[in-house]
């Protein structure tokens, strides 16, 4: 059970600290006391970003503090937005994560605001809602297990499918993409770096050949022609003939040079690469790169990828008969567990009816009529149902659509009534009803008091009443007050007999209190 709420920077509210008790707690006071206020805070605490405008300082840390008994054991759980609107969640001192928070709130809350339980009048909730009360979580466990495997079937199946269908209508495209790639081959970046470290290296090859080459062909074309001629010049005139043998000498020493850089060109030639057919292969790399907008990995693994699917285009054909009859088994399987879910909801549809039924007819809609009506669907993880719930206020027409025929008073009362049936079978240990009796009085009003407090007999119930018929059926009654204290703007207190009296009489009279209004509250509260 919720023992004790605390805010601190909420709103309007400096610091505040609620206590509350087993069985019914019903929280009462004038429009826009704040009784909306202490509820909305703890189902505020379960959103995942929580809405700035809440913050009453925002230099200050806002907190709000949950205090729930189960059994035994206390559970505190907290939750903190600092100055830059970050949460900070707590269980029992300790920080954890958010969706930690949320498995607590869905085990011991159960909210029916007005804005809540406008999601009942929505289709696509009813069967939950209707799965819920009828208490089949082992059928819909082994229900979605076999969807699982029937979805995960039918999404290979498919892939398989549509691969094939590629390959038929790319075959010819593949076949001359593969020729393509098939001229790639260099294999890694590694070996396409190697090659050309090679080329790199051939070029200054065939660079330095050239420079020596032309080296050995000035010395015998040019400079030995020259001397030769010299030398001649120089016999013939007897004052300087004795430089002959020297310029002899040159001549041989050239002659040597010469013969010493050819012998360097054969050492340059490299014979054992076919240098023209690396420089194909780095051309090829490049062009398919290019071509393809691919790395060289990725032109390699499309290369793979084509040639097996190409190879493998019997095996798919195989590859998707297996398929269609593991399908066909799954299905199978699916929609006998579908049928067998199907008929449990039907055998529980017609008594959850009569109940809805009698709800809205003690709310006042005396000739109502309630249907769960069923159609089948294309089968999905809730199995073949297409459940929604149908009303008619009138027995002169049939009944249709909450959202199509139900009035705003009828819809109110219909979601109460809901609220009622529903509440009982969830698991949470604690009940919130954010003003359930807006538009309801009298003795309508009264039975609608004594249905809450029925409930109540097995879970705490927290409700914000504006009926003293409801509010006097409270096991705790609690008063909230605005007030002048800059620490807190309003109050909340739990109320004696005397002051349930006093609070009940001013719900009956309003501002100036009768004394039959005195005398009424004496007996209406239980």
């Amino acid at each position: 059970m919720l023992k004790r709420i605390s805010l601190k920077n909420y709103l309007t509210i400096k610091n505040l600290e609620v206590s509350f008790e087993e069985g019914l707690n019903i929280l009462t006071g004038e429009t826009g006391a704040g009784k909306s206020l202490v509820l909305g805070a703890i189902e505020v605490f379960t959103q995942k970003r929580f809405p700035k405008e809440l913050k009453k300082i925002d230099s200050e840390d806002l907190e709000i503090e949950i205090n729930i008994q189960d059994g035994k054991k206390n559970i505190l759980l907290k939750r903190v937005v600092d100055k830059k609107y970050q949460s900070i969640f707590y269980i029992d001192e300790l920080k954890v994560k958010f969706e930690k928070i949320s498995e607590i709130f869905d085990e011991f809350f159960l909210f029916f605001g007005q804005k809540s339980a406008s999601k009942l009048l929505l289709q696509k909730n009813h069967i939950n809602y209707f799965d819920q009360y009828i208490m089949i979580s082992d059928s819909l466990i082994s229900l979605n297990n076999l969807y699982t495997v029937y979805d995960s079937v039918k999404k290979d199946l498919d892939k398989q499918k549509k691969l094939l269908k590629e390959l038929e209508e790319k075959e010819e495209f593949y076949r001359f993409k593969l020729k393509e790639l098939n001229k790639l081959e260099i294999e890694s970046d590694e070996q396409e770096l190697e090659i050309l470290a090679k080329l790199k290296k051939n070029n200054s090859m065939k660079k330095n050949n050239e420079d020596i080459s032309e080296v050995v062909s000035k010395i015998d074309n040019l400079l030995l022609k020259e001397i030769y001629q010299l030398s001649r010049k120089i016999v013939k005139i007897d004052a300087i003939s004795f430089l002959d043998e020297k310029i002899s000498d040159a001549s041989t020493y050239l002659e040597e040079v010469s013969y010493e850089l050819s012998k360097l060109l054969n050492t340059f030639e490299n014979f054992d690469e076919d240098f023209d057919a690396l420089e194909d292969k780095i051309y090829i790399s490049k062009e398919l790169r290019r071509k393809y907008g691919l790395t060289l990995d990725k032109l390699i693994e499309e290369r793979t990828l084509i040639q097996s699917a190409l190879d493998n285009s019997s095996n798919l054909e195989d590859e998707i008969i297996s398929l269609e009859k593991k399908l066909k088994l799954a299905y199978d399987q699916l929609y006998a567990e579908s049928l067998n879910l199907s008929e449990k909801r039907k055998k529980f549809s017609g008594s959850f009816s009569l109940k809805i039924q009698k709800h809205l007819k003690d709310m006042g809609i005396k000739n109502c009529s309630w249907v769960v009506s069923f159609r089948e669907k294309d089968i999905s993880s809730d199995g073949i149902d297409d459940l929604e719930f149908l009303f008619s206020s009138t027995i002169e027409l049939p009944p249709d659509s909450l959202n199509k025929v139900a009035s705003g008073g009828e819809a109110s009362r219909i979601l109460l009534a809901l609220s009622l049936e529903l509440s009982k079978s969830f698991n949470s240990k604690v009940v919130i009803f954010d003003e359930p009796d807006v538009g309801l009085g009298g003795a309508i009003a009264e039975k609608l008091g004594q249905k809450i407090f029925n409930l109540s007999s097995n879970v705490q119930v927290i409700c914000i009443s504006h009926l003293p018929q409801v509010a006097s059926f409270a096991k705790n009654h609690l008063l909230v007050e605005k007030t002048l204290n800059k620490e807190q703007s309003i109050s909340i207190n739990s109320l004696s007999r005397s002051g349930r009296i006093d609070e009940i009489a001013r719900m009956l009279s309003g501002e100036v209190l009768e004394e039959e209004a005195y005398s009424l509250a004496k007996k209406m509260i239980k």
